[in-house]
């Protein structure tokens, strides 16, 4: 019996160490890297370094949603949503007025420098706009930059310097997608994704 009590006890613990050390003091990972290094333990240094990557990846998306505010252009937004996979992020927010309702999303590489992929593609599609309109798209200029939007979806896309889209497309009702994009900070965004301060 005694035994038992000591497997749930133990077991109680480490579930509500687990959920206290989700978000790790970095500065102790990294020391611990630096630490487990020293020691020529490389295989685990490089464990402890992952697990500071994941730390910084989750500080940075938390700062990425302050760019999406809670009130835009006249409607509330829900709560922002955050993910990351394969070294692109989306950083997305709902907007709703009355019966109207919006989806913003940052679309991005994982990091400051880390636009590569998400730049090519960023770059076709200010190609495609600039060289004209296809059916059913408008090519337009929002804060300086290019923007395309697709008239039968209700999305607009604008792409911003270093191969982030920033999109926001018409969930419900009627939203005026141009002048809410004129109301997000771009260059905040452009700033902050580019690592500058």
């Amino acid at each position: 019996m005694k035994l038992n009590y000591k497997i749930a006890l133990t077991s109680l613990l480490s579930l509500a160490l687990s959920n206290t050390a989700y978000a790790e003091d970095l500065s102790a990972i990294l020391k611990k890297v630096e630490q487990l290094s020293t020691e020529g333990n490389y295989s685990k240094a490089l464990e402890e370094l992952s697990w500071a990557k994941k730390e910084l990846e989750g500080q940075y998306l938390k700062k990425l949603v302050t760019f999406l505010p809670d009130t835009l252009n006249g409607f509330t937004g829900e709560k922002p949503e955050s993910s990351s996979a394969m070294g692109f992020t989306t950083t997305s927010r709902v907007y709703k007025s009355g019966e109207n309702t919006a989806k913003v999303e940052i679309n991005g590489g994982a990091g400051a420098g880390a636009q590569g992929g998400m730049g090519g593609l960023a770059a076709l599609g200010q190609m495609a706009a600039l060289m004209g309109q296809q059916s059913g798209q408008t090519a337009m200029r929002i804060n300086g930059r290019t923007a395309n939007l697709q008239d039968d979806s209700g999305e607009l896309t604008i792409f911003l310097n270093g191969g982030t889209m920033l999109a926001i497309k018409q969930e419900s009702g009627k939203v005026d997608l141009k002048a809410m994009a004129e109301a997000i900070n771009m260059d905040a965004i452009e700033k902050y994704l580019s690592g500058s301060k």
